[in-house]
């Protein structure tokens, strides 16, 4: 990259991922964006907001995968959405692009977050990866664990099995291998295990939403999250665990008041409902190895 603008006359190309939502978001959206830089061989970089800072070692030695302060859309890349002019999903619906199209912008913006529509979505479509492949610069703005949807690009499918034969195991390697904690950080989580853990004869991980109300007195699994969790979900993902999930309660007795989560995985909250090949929606559970939030919440 030149200093201060983006440089078109190298063969590199580059996704840079833009914060959004909260740091259990982050971490999901995040390995989801190297997963897919590193099946296109692409760059990551990562727009690191501020609160971030400090918490993770740099997981690639003697480089830095934190976006240059010179970068040329740094102090807007927060502020772009679906309709930005230089939006992909954009430019489709409005007939500014199609598949034919030869001579492309330098950069596109991806909206792949939890309110993404149709045209966003076809991201997920080998004949839209085809034309996305042209384009130099990728800006990903993204709260979501899209990782499983990339599964069902049949050009990265081959690859993507080679890689991860599991495929309940994704999240749970990448994860491991992206966000160790900093010195700093260890510390810390070092101290309060040695002041309230180190001597429990059984440690319960619980990370609820407010509205939940339960008894937990009847649990004895290593970890109980609600289905919403999103920071449940990093840490059933990092620990190699299936979560027993709480449901949300109604005005009624609940029965059951919680069910075993089908994999490690964590869930999908917008999953696509599109056949890229048959061009028709579909409601049907297209990856089977990961529960869609919705049926749980």
């Amino acid at each position: 990259m030149v200093s201060g603008q983006i440089d078109n006359s190298t063969d590199c190309r580059y996704v840079v991922w833009v914060a959004f939502c909260g740091l259990g978001n982050r971490i999901l959206s995040i390995t989801s964006a190297f997963l897919y830089a590193l099946i296109t061989n692409r760059v990551l970089l990562i727009n690191q907001e501020h609160d971030m800072g400090g918490l993770f070692c740099e997981p690639f030695p003697d480089t830095s995968w934190i976006l240059p302060e010179d970068f040329l859309f740094k102090s807007e890349i927060n502020s772009f959405e679906q309709n930005y002019n230089y939006s992909y999903g954009y430019m489709l619906k409005s007939n500014i692009i199609n598949y034919s199209t030869e001579l492309l912008p330098s950069y596109m913006f991806l909206c792949l977050s939890h309110d993404y529509d149709h045209h966003d979505k076809l991201f997920f479509c080998d004949q839209d990866q085809a034309l996305l492949s042209k384009v130099p610069w990728l800006i990903m703005k993204s709260n979501v664990y899209f990782l499983p949807s990339l599964f069902l690009i049949s050009s990265f499918e081959q690859e993507l099995s080679k890689l991860f034969p599991d495929k309940e195991t994704v999240f749970h390697h990448l994860g491991r291998y992206l966000f160790q904690p900093s010195n700093l950080v260890w510390r810390l989580i070092t101290q309060y295990y040695q002041d309230y853990l180190a001597k429990a004869e059984k440690r319960i991980g619980i990370q609820i939403r407010a509205w939940v109300e339960m008894n937990l007195l009847s649990f004895n699994d290593e970890l109980v999250t609600s289905a919403w969790s999103t920071f449940g979900y990093v840490a059933q993902g990092l620990g190699g665990m299936r979560p027993w999930i709480l449901y949300k309660i109604n005005q009624t007795k609940q029965d059951p008041f919680c069910g075993r989560g089908m994999s490690m995985e964590p869930c999908y909250h917008a999953p696509p409902i599109y056949d890229c090949k048959a061009k028709t929606p579909v409601y049907a559970t297209l990856v089977p190895h990961v529960r869609h939030c919705e049926d749980i919440r």
